[in-house]
């Protein structure tokens, strides 16, 4: 039986030529490929320049208001005086040796309780008088109490509200 090899055909060592139409082909197509790219890369590049509409506006562009220096707290222990805080058209006085051994006041700071520390500061008139003021001025009760704490805070030497 003879030996019968159907690999004959191939065994042609010569590489065939693959034709011209196929290399132009291959070369347009990556040529294609890497512009489709290019145009991706460039539009996640503007997309991350653009700024949303409803994006808030930066904060750091405000100008700056002019502050009071503050007091260091133990001058503000050793000045025994009463200050004057105006707030919303009004003048509130306030003793500061007062606040020293009140025990509402201090319990009203040691959780943050604005409104109550203001209560023992202004004196229960005063804090209604300041209520009278703020509605009127058409401010909120936590921003007017923050604001008037603010202030008190600058005259005493204590800072005011902070970020709480």
């Amino acid at each position: 039986m003879p030996y019968d090899n159907d690999f004959d055909d191939f065994e042609n060592d010569e590489p065939e030529a693959i034709g011209p139409d196929v290399d132009e082909e291959r070369d347009e197509l990556l040529r294609r490929l890497e512009a489709a790219e290019l145009r991706a890369e460039e539009a996640e590049r503007t997309a991350a320049r653009r700024i949303p509409a409803n994006a808030p506006r930066p904060q750091d562009r405000k100008p700056k208001k002019p502050k009071k220096p503050k007091k260091l707290a133990q001058q503000a222990e050793v000045e025994d005086v009463e200050i004057i805080v105006t707030a919303f058209g009004d003048e509130f006085r306030i003793r500061r040796s007062a606040l020293q051994d009140n025990w509402q006041f201090f319990a009203a700071s040691a959780v943050g309780n604005i409104p109550g520390m203001l209560v023992q500061v202004l004196g229960q008139q005063g804090f209604v008088t300041f209520c009278q003021r703020a509605m009127e001025a058409g401010k909120k009760p936590t921003e007017a109490a923050r604001e008037m704490w603010d202030l008190v805070g600058e005259e005493l030497g204590t800072g005011g509200s902070g970020n709480s």
